[in-house]
């Protein structure tokens, strides 16, 4: 029951996180097969009736059918991972720069409390202090 419910939990989560990617997977391969499918019966068609007088045409709309597919997938994946990313701040024009800081920013610096571990130059995790200082040997 847990395994269950461990699985369905990460399944939602990963179909949440990246729905669009998947929708758009799915529907890009069901367009090839339906393009496919239709071509194919096309021709077919054309061999069973012997008018192979627009053959060359299904061949031609068939690639321009894949390949405009394959552009509208890339650019719609694309657009969702322009809106996704994290935009730079904007440099401060010359007007907003000043060399005083206001009591806004001088509270908030003031309320930051991770400034004095951004101010070291190197941090130590727990390995790093395990190899200064080994811990005493247990002694029975």
């Amino acid at each position: 029951m847990f395994r269950f419910l461990a699985r369905s939990a990460l399944a939602t989560v990963i179909f949440k996180r990246y729905r669009r990617p998947i929708i758009s997977t799915l529907v890009l391969f069901l367009s090839y097969f339906l393009i496919s499918t239709v071509h194919e019966d096309y021709v077919n068609y054309a061999v069973t009736a012997e008018d192979r007088h627009y053959l060359w045409l299904s061949f031609v709309l068939k690639w321009v059918l894949l390949l405009t597919v394959t552009a509208v997938y890339y650019f719609y994946n694309m657009a969702g991972l322009r809106a996704n990313r994290p935009r730079p701040p904007k440099p401060p024009t010359p007007s907003q720069k000043s060399s005083v800081a206001s009591p806004k920013q001088v509270a908030s610096l003031e309320a930051d409390p991770f400034a004095e571990i951004r101010r070291k130059s190197q941090l130590q995790g727990r390995g790093d202090r395990l190899l200064e200082n080994p811990p005493s040997g247990r002694e029975k």
